[in-house]
C-alpha cells in the first residue's frame, strides 16, 4: 500500500511536472530545449541597415539571452556589443500567447521600468494580438504599441518556423508618430532567426549568425585580457611578426570609433577584392559559418588571425582545412583596413569578417 502511496505521488509530481513544461503550448517548439533554457541560451545576431536618403550601409551586433526561471517564465536580456544589458523582459508563456510581465530599459545609470497596458507580445496560437507600454524617461515618455497582424507557418531555411507580422508605432511625449512595419521568423528548436523592419528612413535585416550556451557568452564577456578581443598565440593562424601598438590591456573594438574601422573600400570593395582572390574549387561543398577574428593595429596593419567555424544550425563544426586555409590567405593579404580612432589618435582593434558558405557558395561576408 505504501509503495502505491508513493508511486502514485511520484507520477502526480512528473505529471505536473510534465504540465508545466508544456504549458507553453506551440510556442514551445519555436525555442531552444526548456532543458538548456535553464542554464541560458545566446543567440548573436547581425543587422543590416540600409538607409534610402544615401547613407552608406551600416552593421549592428546584438546579443540575445533566452533563460528559464523558477516559474516556468521566459526571461530575455539584449546585450549589445560591448556585452552591456539595454533591455530585460520577461514572459508568461501560457497556451501560447507571451504575455510580457515586465520589461526594463538601461540607459546611462538609469533603469526605465515600462508600464504594461497590453501584454500580448506574441500571440503563437491565433492572428492578432497587442502589446502597449509606456516608458517614463527622464526628458518624456516613450508610448509604444506593437500590433501583431498575422501569425502563419512557414518553411525558413529549411526549418519548421511560425512567422509573424506587426506594425509597431512609436510616440515620445505626444509627438511625432514613428511607424515600422515588421516581420520576424522563429524556427523550430532555435528561436528567432530572421527578422525585417522598414520605415520611411531606413530597413532593417536582422540574422541570427551564432547560438551559445550562456557560460560561453560569459567567457567572451570578461572584461580581461582573454575576452573575446583576446587571441591565445597557440591559436593564431599567422605567425609573422605583427605587433600592437598599445598591448592588449588597450584593445578597443572595431565600432568605438565614427566612422567606424572597416575596410578602407567600405562593404563592396572588400567583398570585390575577396572574390578577385577567390578559388572557387577550394570551397568543396562546405556550407556554414566560417568566421575569422583578428586584429588591425594604429598602423592599419592586420594579425593575430584565429577562425571560429559553426554550421548552418550555429553549432560548432570543423571546416575542410583547405577552405579555411584559402579564405585565411584572402584575408591576409588585404591591406586596406581602417584603424579606429579614439580621441583623435589612431588605435589598436579587434576586427572579424564572416563567410557564410551553402554547398560550396560563398552567399554572404559580414559584416
Amino acid at each position: 500500500m505504501t509503495v502505491r502511496i508513493i508511486t502514485i505521488f511520484l507520477l502526480v509530481i512528473l505529471a505536473s511536472c510534465s504540465e508545466k513544461r508544456s504549458s507553453w503550448g506551440i510556442a514551445q517548439k519555436y525555442f531552444p530545449n526548456q532543458d538548456l533554457l535553464k542554464d541560458g541560451v545566446v543567440n548573436k545576431y547581425y543587422e543590416h541597415y540600409k538607409f534610402f536618403d544615401g547613407r552608406p550601409p551600416q552593421i549592428n551586433i546584438y546579443y540575445q539571452g533566452n533563460f528559464l526561471d523558477g516559474n516556468g517564465n521566459l526571461i530575455q536580456k539584449y546585450f549589445n556589443p560591448a556585452y552591456s544589458i539595454f533591455i530585460s523582459r520577461t514572459f508568461k508563456i501560457d497556451s501560447g500567447r507571451q504575455q510580457l510581465i515586465e520589461e526594463k530599459r538601461y540607459t546611462g545609470k538609469d533603469t526605465i521600468i515600462s508600464k504594461i497596458n497590453s501584454d500580448d507580445y506574441i500571440n503563437w496560437a491565433d492572428q492578432n494580438g497587442l502589446l502597449s507600454t509606456d516608458s517614463q524617461y527622464p526628458d518624456g515618455i516613450l508610448k509604444v504599441e506593437l500590433q501583431q497582424l498575422r501569425n502563419a507557418d512557414t518553411l525558413f531555411l529549411n526549418y519548421q518556423s511560425k512567422a509573424f507580422k506587426y506594425k509597431r508605432q512609436s510616440v515620445f511625449n505626444e509627438g511625432e508618430i514613428w511607424e515600422i512595419k515588421k516581420s520576424i521568423v522563429f524556427s523550430e528548436g532555435l528561436g528567432l532567426i530572421y527578422g525585417h523592419s522598414v520605415n520611411s528612413e531606413s530597413e532593417v535585416i536582422q540574422e541570427l549568425v551564432e547560438q551559445m550556451p550562456y557560460s560561453e557568452f560569459l567567457k567572451r564577456s570578461q572584461n580581461t585580457v582573454n575576452r573575446v578581443g583576446y587571441i591565445a598565440p597557440e591559436q593564431r593562424l599567422d605567425n609573422d611578426d605583427f605587433k600592437l601598438c598599445y598591448g592588449w590591456d588597450n584593445l578597443n573594438d572595431y565600432y568605438n570609433s565614427e566612422p567606424d574601422g572597416r575596410y578602407a573600400k567600405n562593404k563592396n570593395g572588400l567583398v570585390n577584392d575577396i572574390k578577385a582572390q577567390l578559388d572557387t574549387s577550394k570551397l568543396k561543398n562546405e556550407s556554414g559559418f566560417l568566421t575569422f577574428r583578428f586584429i588591425v593595429n594604429c598602423e592599419g596593419n592586420a594579425g593575430y588571425f584565429t577562425a571560429e567555424e559553426n554550421d548552418l544550425e550555429y553549432q560548432p563544426k570543423a571546416f575542410d582545412i583547405e577552405t579555411k586555409n584559402h579564405l585565411f590567405e584572402i584575408l591576409r593579404s588585404l591591406n586596406n583596413w581602417r584603424p579606429v580612432i579614439i580621441n583623435d589618435e589612431s588605435r589598436d582593434a579587434h576586427y572579424y569578417v564572416t563567410f557564410k558558405l551553402k554547398d560550396g557558395e560563398i552567399t554572404d561576408i559580414l559584416p
